[in-house]
């Protein structure tokens, strides 16, 4: 059989799919080590300019695993994880292609999490994260609006996600998630309901001010994922985690 005609996942969707599940490292005996191990050998093949990324930073993300344990542990290594994301996506930065089927890919993997709020929650994040890295403006503004659409009333894990989600897609597209938030009058009018019936729910408008905040300032970005790149010249050191 011709290769082409095997059916196999596309790279986007792989990469998609071990980055969201690694945010649950001890579903099972060295689960989280295990996706680690994977992902370090394949990142050439995934994307020739991932290769040594990569390598290097799953191997930390690995032996981060082996040394800690516990509730704090898997707080501090979902933000790790998230960082690495963000620095794949700056690698791709360019290749719209990728980058456009990467947020596919966590747009139509989202069904699969269904009693998964929080792998629905990461889905929703690294959604605004590979967002903030195209430049497909008719694209971003869909899958901005169908972001609204995916979060179920009354779920926390949505909205937090939703919230950080918007907040990393407006360090670039911050008109584009304004005018969806502030024209749209459904999304006011749930997010008034909201705030209302549930103060956990403030959470979400603070979410959005601290990135409006961020973004004036001019700071390393929202939650420290939305910087600037430094000035041409400047060593940068391939470990991220």
């Amino acid at each position: 059989m011709c290769v082409c005609e095997v059916n196999l996942p596309k790279p986007a969707a792989i990469l998609a799919r071990l980055f969201v599940v690694l945010n649950r490292p001890n579903l099972q005996k060295r689960y989280g080590q295990h996706i680690c191990s994977c992902m370090q050998h394949i990142g050439g093949i995934i994307h020739e300019s991932l290769k040594e990324t990569w390598e290097e930073n799953f191997k930390i993300l690995e032996n981060f695993l082996e040394e800690k344990r516990g509730e704090e542990m898997e707080k501090k290594f979902g933000t790790m994880v998230l960082k690495l994301f963000k620095e794949t996506c700056a690698q791709l930065k360019g290749d719209d292609t990728m980058i456009q089927q990467i947020g596919d890919s966590l747009y139509e993997q989202w069904l699969s999490y269904n009693g998964m709020k929080d792998l629905q929650e990461t889905v929703l994040v690294y959604l605004g994260q590979v967002l903030q890295y195209s430049s497909y403006q008719s694209w971003i503004r869909k899958r901005v609006e169908e972001s609204f659409d995916m979060i179920e009333p009354g779920v926390v894990e949505h909205q937090e996600g939703l919230a950080l989600g918007l907040g990393l897609c407006a360090g670039e597209h911050i008109d584009i998630v304004l005018l969806r938030c502030s024209e749209t009058a459904k999304s006011l009018v749930l997010l008034q309901t909201y705030l209302i019936n549930n103060h956990d729910y403030m959470y979400m408008y603070v979410c959005i001010c601290v990135f409006l905040v961020s973004l004036e300032k001019k700071s390393s970005g929202f939650l420290g994922l939305g910087g600037k790149k430094a000035a041409p010249g400047h060593k940068e050191k391939k470990a991220c985690c």
